[in-house]
Formats: structure tokens, sequence, C-alpha cells
């Protein structure tokens, strides 16, 4: 079994350009209760295997940032566009036909700021400011976070940021994910994104994993992967 020891909640709420909010922000993770990964042994070598995170220093500027460099179940295609998007956590439109039209998210550490990155295809919610999205876990809760920023990206790629707190890591790695509800403030309109349960029968942009068991396991794997990298790296 793998350990860690993990810290009291921070506030929720939080202004992304706050300074001081930002220092509420600092995860100090070795605070947190020990929890063990409930995965076995052989796929736990799998998602080791398929899943990377790193330390990357600027050294001109003294910046450090720890985030991932692919997330996986099965080996992820070498093509330019799959290793682009090799970070991210992804559910699926019910509808979708491949694993093109996604909902993605990785957890990042800059500076010591902690953030969830969000990107999305759907090119009818960009993730502009004011846009919202709701997780559903197994067990009824629900979590609601919104958009303080301007998005970046294009219609066919859009990204935003959701300050990342103790809780949401608790969440995410001592609950079953469900499902994503995502809303556009603008045009009031929605998209609900899930686990995948279909076959890689597609060519191209095939799915990350194909039941929703091993994406709840990839998701808790992900998270405890960020917890444990950033006992041993602290900023």
């Amino acid at each position: 079994m793998w350990h860690f020891s993990l810290p009291p909640t921070p506030p929720h709420e939080i202004t992304l350009n706050d300074t001081n909010s930002r220092k509420k922000m600092s995860l100090e993770l070795e605070k947190l209760p020990n929890y063990s990964l409930d995965i076995d042994d052989e796929k736990l070598a799998i998602l080791s295997l398929n899943t990377e995170i790193g330390l990357f220093e600027d050294e001109f500027e003294d910046k450090k940032t720890i985030k991932f460099i692919k997330v996986g179940y099965d080996e992820i295609s070498k093509d330019s566009l799959a290793l682009r998007e090799a970070p991210y956590f992804k559910l699926y439109r019910p509808e979708e036909i491949s694993g093109y039209d996604y909902l993605g998210m990785t957890f990042v550490n800059h500076n010591g700021f902690s953030y969830i990155d969000i990107v999305s295809r759907g090119n009818d919610i960009t993730l502009a400011s004011g846009d919202y999205f709701i997780i559903l876990f197994e067990d009824g809760m629900k979590e609601k976070y919104t958009f303080q920023k301007a998005a970046t990206g294009n219609r066919y790629l859009s990204s935003n940021i959701i300050a990342l707190t103790t809780k949401d890591l608790l969440n995410f790695l001592t609950r079953k994910i469900d499902k994503v509800k995502l809303v556009s403030m603008r045009k009031h309109i929605y998209c609900v994104y899930c686990l995948n349960e279909k076959n890689n029968d597609a060519q191209y942009f095939k799915y990350q994993y194909t039941s929703r068991e091993t994406g709840q396991q990839l998701l808790k794997y992900m998270t405890y992967r960020f917890i444990e990298f950033n006992i041993q790296n602290k900023m």
C-alpha cells in the first residue's frame, strides 16, 4: 500500500489575483490524514506506467511549477495532438462516438499557488468568465465551481482555471466521480460529461479509458500522485 500524511481545509472561495488569498491556498499536505489507495498492484503498475508528473523550474525568473506530463490508463499515442492533451483527466458527452469531444481537468502548483486547469473541446461552451460547472459524486455530494477570469484558447479548445483547495483533493481522492454539468451563463445552455464506458473502436481520438471503474481509479491515482509529489517537492 502507498501512504502519505495529508491540511485543514482552506476557504473554498478565492479571488485568483488576491495575494493574501494565494497565501491561504498553500496546501499543507503533510497535515492531512493517512490514506491508502484501494487499487490492486497490477492496475497500480499500469497507472504508474502511463501517468507522469514533474517539477519544472525557470531559473531566469525563479519560478517552479509542478504539473502532469501525461495521464492515462493505456499507452498514450505519440502524435502531437495526443501528447499536447495528455496531462488531462477526461470526461465525455454520452452521445460522443469517439474521444474527441471531452472535458478535461488537471492539477497544477505554480510557485505555491495550486489550481485546477480545465479544458473543453466543445465549441458551444467556451469556459468564459461567469460560466460554471458542477461535479456530482456517486454518493450524491455536489461541488460547484465558477470561472472568475476570461478563458484562453479558441473555439476548438478553450481553457480556464479554478483555485484548488485541500477539500477538492480529498473529494477526488476519497469519493467516486459520477458526472459533470458545464453551464454557459451567456448562452443559457449546458452540457453533461460522464465517465466513458465505450470500447475504443475509433481509429483516431481514442478514449482515455474504457470503463467507469478504470476512469474513477485514474482520477484517484492522479490526485494521489499530485499530493505525494507536492509533499516530496515543497515550494
